[in-house]
């Protein structure tokens, strides 16, 4: 446990499902789960919920929990197949600096699993993180929120599409200023 009474990351935790157990466990038979143990299932059932409440989901990340994790070999086909579908997808957004390789983008493109229209916001820099939509309009404020944080802390893109955000040029800044 964390200090503030919160399980770590990865460590197993205790719920009450009470009169929910019957119908976790027809999920599990249901959907060929029969050989994984019930908190496989509770984990799909709301991976599965929170999917379909807000349609987010973070495909990559190196700093937490993700669907599809660099670190582990089973995972990188799927998420190569991700990354080739987001670089072949439309890119709707950008704030970019190019000389750094650091950048955020809002991109269309439709999920090599199941064929469906999603909105990728990619983030690469220091860290890397791909979340996906399947709403453009909250893959878009995502976006600007991310943007404007960055701003925020005195990052500058070299440019940007979003209004009132501060790029390098509009504060001539040197271009090799990070």
């Amino acid at each position: 446990m964390t200090p503030a009474g919160r399980p770590e990351i990865g460590n197993p935790i205790h719920v009450r499902v009470g009169d929910l157990l019957p119908a976790i466990d027809a999920y599990r038979a249901n959907h060929g789960l029969r050989k994984r143990q019930r908190p496989d299932a509770i984990r799909d059932l709301i991976r599965r919920g929170l999917e379909a409440a807000g349609g987010e989901r973070i495909l990559s990340n190196t700093d937490i929990p993700s669907i599809y994790n660099p670190s582990n070999d089973d995972d990188i086909p799927t998420l190569t197949r991700y990354l080739e579908a987001i670089n072949a997808g439309t890119v709707l957004r950008h704030s970019g600096s190019p000389a750094t390789e650091v950048y955020i983008r809002v991109v269309e493109y439709t999920d090599p699993l199941d064929g469906s229209t999603r909105y990728a916001v990619h983030f690469a820099g220091s860290y890397h993180q791909l979340d996906d939509y399947t709403d453009r309009k909250v893959a878009e404020a995502e976006y600007e929120i991310e943007v404007r944080g960055l701003a925020d802390s005195d990052w500058l893109f070299a440019s940007t599409d979003v209004e009132g955000v501060p790029t390098r040029e509009s504060n001539q800044i040197p271009d090799d200023y990070l």
